[in-house]
C-alpha cells in the first residue's frame, strides 16, 4: 500500500458506469427465448429511464427502509 493512500468515500452511480442494467450474456445465450425477447423489448424503456435519471428529469428516491 502506498504511503500516501487515504481512505475516503468515492461517489459512484449511474453516471460513472459503476451502476447499470446489463443483460447477462450467458442468459442471452442459454436462457429461454421468450424471457430474452421480453427483456429485449423493455431495453428501450430502461435506456430512457437511464437517460432521464442522468439528466435529472427522473429522480429516484433514496430509501433504505423496505
Amino acid at each position: 500500500m502506498a504511503s500516501n493512500w487515504q481512505a475516503g468515500h468515492v461517489p459512484t452511480g449511474l453516471g460513472t458506469g459503476v451502476i447499470d442494467f446489463i443483460r447477462n450474456p450467458e442468459f442471452i445465450a442459454l436462457g429461454p427465448a421468450d424471457l430474452n425477447a421480453l427483456a429485449e423489448a423493455v431495453m428501450p424503456q430502461i435506456d430512457a429511464a437511464r437517460g432521464a435519471i442522468l439528466d435529472g428529469s427522473l429522480v429516484v428516491e433514496f430509501n433504505t427502509v423496505f
